[in-house]
């Protein structure tokens, strides 16, 4: 008995360095499998991380090829506009816009003359449909406040040219008729030009002045909104002074003439 009881005594180190042997096998398996768990954790992560990179990759691509489409769109747009508005133009007139001078005097009849233009002398648009008509403005008051007549007697009267021209190309002029303005009085007469083109209405008024038997005209032209397009002074015209241009015609065809002669709308 007591030999055996030596013996288990003797064999307790063992035992307990078996067991923890055992605890610690258990131990580092536990470790290597949560180990191998954190790696493929990890690597899941990783290889989700490259799908979630790629597709915002993909989106990013996506974004840059309908951004290209849209700008080739947008620019498609535009000059799908610049061409219909080229169009517009070239049928409308555009900025282009015409006016009246007048040269070649024999005695006091002038040639006058019809001109394309526009703001910066570089139209490339055509007018068309020109109806011109310019009248006396001394005889159109006359007519008007003295003699009482009516609108159409007025306008007709005092009509010194009627003319008509159907086209009228960039940078060109073209002669539409001569006038004569009789007598002058002070020195100086005025008219005023009324100019339908391509269905935008202008109206002009023409200041001739006399000096030694010489003709010298000044002009302004304006657009239906009352914007002065053009003044222009033959030399020698401001040798007589400066001239104020007052005047307002907002309405082809319909007008009459305030105090100081001027044709205004009705």
């Amino acid at each position: 008995m007591q030999i055996l009881f030596i013996v288990a005594l003797g064999l307790l180190p063992t035992a307990y360095s078996v067991y923890t042997f055992l605890q610690d096998q258990k131990k580092d398996k536990l470790a290597a499998e949560q180990n191998a768990e954190i790696i493929r954790l990890n690597k899941d992560l990783i290889a989700e991380q490259k799908k979630s990179n790629q597709a915002l990759e993909d989106a990013k691509a996506i974004q840059d090829d309908l951004i290209a489409e849209q700008k080739k769109a947008n620019k498609a747009l535009e000059e799908a506009k610049a061409a219909q508005q080229a169009m517009i133009d070239y049928t409308t007139g555009g900025d282009s816009f015409p006016y009246i001078q007048l040269t070649d005097w024999a005695g006091n009849i002038g040639t006058v003359t019809l001109v394309n233009s526009n703001p910066a002398n570089h139209s490339i648009n055509p007018l068309r449909n020109l109806d011109v008509n310019i009248y006396d403005l001394r005889k159109f008051v006359n007519l008007l406040e003295v003699e009482k007549k009516s609108a159409r007697d007025v306008r007709n009267e005092s009509n010194l040219l009627r003319a008509y021209t159907p086209w009228l190309s960039p940078h060109t002029a073209t002669e539409i008729g001569q006038i004569d303005v009789g007598e002058f009085i002070g020195g100086e007469r005025k008219l005023n030009a009324t100019i339908e083109a391509s269905g935008k209405f202008y109206s002009e008024q023409i200041v001739i002045r006399k000096k030694l038997g010489q003709f010298y005209f000044g002009i302004c032209l304006r657009d239906v909104d009352n914007n002065t397009l053009r003044i222009t002074y033959q030399p020698g015209f401001l040798d007589e002074g400066e001239l104020q241009y007052n005047f307002s015609i907002k309405t082809y065809g319909r007008f009459s003439a305030d105090e100081s002669g001027n044709l205004i709308a009705k």
